[in-house]
């Protein structure tokens, strides 16, 4: 039997995402020199000084059908921080936003996301079959081979993955529609 997660307000989720921001601006912090110490925003690449905005990446808001699934998505792996202006409007955003937020989640949470995914699948499989290959899609199979214990768990993904892709690559469409299409 399972058990009903209790519904949150607005208010209650306004605290989620605050709370949420504050950890990701303590944890993701680098040092950029002659700024000091600062989270640095995915997609332009510079400090971000004061608060940001989070950011869901993999899977958003606007996949899900219920806003009592919404403590599934506010997480560290599934959030970055970006600047209120570098914030897509609605979704992922285009595909190289997209791409620099998963390498920025990547690198921050290394195998953390799949293990994310794979925690989540139960309760709403379609949506993360579809965000696993998206975002698997994102990354560079050189890249993870750089670090193979960091990414042990991602790169065997990654070559499922690929070796379906192979098998019906006539299927295989751009995750993420670029703005005008």
């Amino acid at each position: 039997m399972k058990t009903q997660q209790p519904k949150k307000n607005k208010d209650e989720h306004d605290d989620d995402r605050a709370y949420l921001r504050a950890q990701l601006t303590r944890q993701r912090r680098w040092n950029i020199p002659g700024q000091g110490y600062f989270p640095q925003c995915p997609i332009c690449f510079k400090a971000i000084k004061n608060g940001g905005q989070i950011h869901e990446s993999i899977i958003t808001r606007g996949m899900l059908r219920s806003v009592n699934k919404a403590h599934f998505i506010l997480v560290p792996q599934n959030s970055n921080l970006v600047h209120t202006w570098c914030h897509p409007e609605s979704g992922r955003g285009s595909e190289s936003d997209f791409r620099r937020c998963c390498m920025d989640l990547l690198m921050s949470e290394a195998d953390g996301v799949m293990t994310w995914l794979e925690t989540i699948a139960p309760s709403m499989p379609i949506v993360v079959a579809q965000a696993r290959r998206d975002y698997l899609m994102m990354l560079d199979l050189e890249l993870l081979e750089l670090h193979p214990d960091r990414f042990e768990k991602t790169i065997a993904a990654f070559k499922e993955f690929a070796t379906k892709t192979d098998d019906s690559s006539d299927d295989v469409q751009s995750p993420v529609q670029t703005q005008g299409e």
